[in-house]
This record gives C-alpha cells, sequence and structure tokens, in this order.
C-alpha cells in the first residue's frame, strides 16, 4: 500500500505524525498542570484563611490578657 510513495515522503509523513502526537500531549499536560495548579491554590488560600483567623484570636488574647489590664491598670474600670 505505502510501497508507492517515495522514503523521504514517508519519513516526513512520520515526523508530522509524531510532532502532532507531541503537540497533543502537550496541550494536555498543561491543562492537566493547571487545574493542579488550581487546587493547591485552593488548599493554600484556604490554609491562609485558618491561620488569618487564628492570628486575629492571638492578637485579641494578647491585648485582652496581656495589654489592656496595664493599660487600666489603676483605672475603676477593671477594679471589680
Amino acid at each position: 500500500m505505502f510501497s508507492f510513495i517515495p522514503l523521504p515522503y514517508k519519513i516526513l509523513i512520520i515526523l508530522f505524525l509524531l510532532a502532532g502526537a507531541v503537540s497533543v500531549g502537550y496541550v494536555k499536560g498543561s491543562e492537566k498542570s493547571k487545574q493542579v495548579i488550581a487546587e493547591y491554590q485552593a488548599k493554600a488560600n484556604a490554609k491562609i484563611a485558618g491561620l488569618e483567623k487564628k492570628n486575629n484570636e492571638i492578637d485579641f488574647f494578647i491585648l485582652d490578657k496581656f495589654f489592656i489590664p496595664k493599660l487600666f491598670k489603676n483605672s475603676h474600670i477593671l477594679k471589680k
């Protein structure tokens, strides 16, 4: 069937087929990598939100426990 096609054209056809297969694989791989990066970014954003919440709780605890009593040490507001 392919015996009537000259050898240089056969080589060229094979090279084009290989190049097409590589390009299709590259496109599918880049789509998959974008999906993986988006999943990682969503996890990182959730972790950042949790850490910011804990940081705010710690800041409030430090203000409530250490700073405010020293600020109003002689005040009648904190005396029971």
